[in-house]
């Protein structure tokens, strides 16, 4: 069951970064530059660093684009709290990991399942 609901609830997370914009580029807004003082993704998420709850979903750029982290979080069997967005993951108040795009195997399918107390396959 909660496989199930693991499953679930990221394809859910994956269907929602899927959404295009269904309009066509002649009706979009106008893009505007990030905020000043917005730091760069890259700056936020940095490997070993770690996680605070609070800022794991604050906003960053990379290069001229604004981005906002959407993370998912589980409540695990041990009592800590796992989290994960496009950027990196890991347990809150532990050493954040870095997401690779380029690496399938860096989503954390398996340490989600762990998290949850679900045999890994």
């Amino acid at each position: 069951m909660k496989r199930a609901l693991l499953l679930g609830g990221m394809v859910l997370v994956l269907a929602a970064t899927a959404c295009t914009n269904q309009r066509g580029e002649a009706e979009t807004a106008t893009e505007l530059p990030p905020p000043e003082g917005l730091p760069a993704c890259d700056e936020v998420f940095v490997e070993d660093q770690t996680i605070d709850r609070a800022t794991f979903a604050d906003a960053c750029r990379t290069g001229d684009e604004m981005a906002v982290p959407r993370p998912v979080q589980f409540s695990c069997q041990d009592g800590r709290t796992f989290v994960w967005n496009d950027y990196a993951f890991g347990y809150v108040g532990e050493p954040m990991t870095l997401v690779d795009d380029e690496d399938d195997r860096s989503v954390p399918v398996q340490e989600s399942l762990r998290c949850l107390g679900t045999p890994a396959t």
